[in-house]
């Protein structure tokens, strides 16, 4: 089941920004977690119109200060997908194991335990 945002406080700025769109939160178990959700929504929303952007920025709007205009930073053309790296590994973060752990199982947890955490609160796509 779906429960509809309406009219919230974010909506206010529609306005202002155009790209803003309303999303349907599923309803989830106690055990999940929405930041484990949203990339679901966000491949929902992008894919039918992955040929309406040259660029797609996604972020937690407390992560970020624009320094200039992010547009006019001089991207690889061979390069798809920017994030950072947090310098921790997935296997020493409780939170991000949990995360993994939970969605995916303890087998997949110990394949990607050794990998770096890659933080997608700021995430940059062509």
């Amino acid at each position: 089941t779906h429960q509809e945002i309406q009219d919230g406080e974010l909506f206010k700025l529609q306005d202002e920004i155009p790209c803003l769109t309303s999303i349907a939160i599923p309803r989830m178990d106690e055990d999940r977690d929405i930041n484990c959700y949203r990339y679901r929504y966000f491949y929902k929303y992008f894919r039918p119109k992955i040929n309406d952007f040259e660029y797609v920025m996604l972020t937690d709007s407390r992560d970020i200060i624009f320094q200039r205009d992010v547009s006019k930073y001089p991207f690889a053309s061979e390069t798809d997908l920017f994030f950072a790296d947090e310098e921790k590994l997935i296997g020493d973060c409780p939170i991000n194991a949990g995360w993994i752990r939970d969605l995916y199982g303890t087998d997949i947890l110990s394949e990607l335990k050794s990998k770096t955490i890659l933080c997608s609160g700021t995430t940059i796509g062509v």
